[in-house]
């Protein structure tokens, strides 16, 4: 009798399984993960740079299947990899921004290399946008920071506290022509591309 029940229960679980287990913003209520197992499950988090203790993931698991399956909420999921994409950006940033002391800012100015912020703002600046990646793509990045670039451009240089400088500039290919579509082009900033 008890394996009937809990097969039954299966079943009603199940019934609202989710198709394809992928974040997304905007999601069905009543949709659940099937997780392959526990390992499975924690993946799914680390796909997407979520550095939550397995305490807290545990405690997000809905119900552990006589197989080993794990059912979670879609939702619950979701949510906690909405909060550590975008509600912790501000807390990371400030951490970087506690280390940029006006000496270390020098001293990496002084390695010819810029802080996370300036990277941000010159990738602003050339109108560049953040490729997905084998974790997620550009239309998902997009979705994740509601179409807020800066914020997107902050969190993908707020990975390390500097970078190399791009060594290119932006320029419009062929300006001036009467066919000319705004085509923008990065190229080689040096001696020869200068007079092109």
């Amino acid at each position: 009798m008890n394996n009937t029940i809990a097969s039954l229960l299966e079943l009603f679980l199940l019934r609202n399984k989710a198709k394809v287990i992928r974040y997304t913003p905007n999601y069905n209520n009543k949709e659940i993960y099937v997780f392959d197992d526990i390992q499975d499950y924690y993946n799914y988090f680390r796909r997407y740079g979520v550095d939550f203790d397995e305490q807290i993931l545990d405690s997000y698991i809905s119900r552990i299947l006589h197989d080993g399956r794990v059912v979670a909420h879609k939702r619950t999921c979701d949510n906690a990899i909405q909060y550590f994409l975008v509600d912790l950006l501000d807390e990371r940033v400030a951490k970087l921004d506690a280390q940029l002391t006006p000496e270390k800012i020098e001293e990496i100015h002084s390695r010819g290399n810029i802080t996370f912020r300036e990277k941000a703002k010159e990738w602003n600046d050339m109108d560049l946008c953040v490729l997905g990646d084998y974790a997620s793509s550009a239309a998902f990045r997009c979705n994740t920071y509601n179409h807020d670039c800066k914020k997107c451009l902050l969190d993908t240089a707020s990975h390390s506290l500097e970078h190399k400088e791009i060594d290119f500039k932006l320029v419009n290919l062929y300006d001036g022509e009467p066919w000319h579509n705004n085509s923008r082009v990065l190229i080689k900033n040096d001696e020869k591309s200068s007079n092109l």
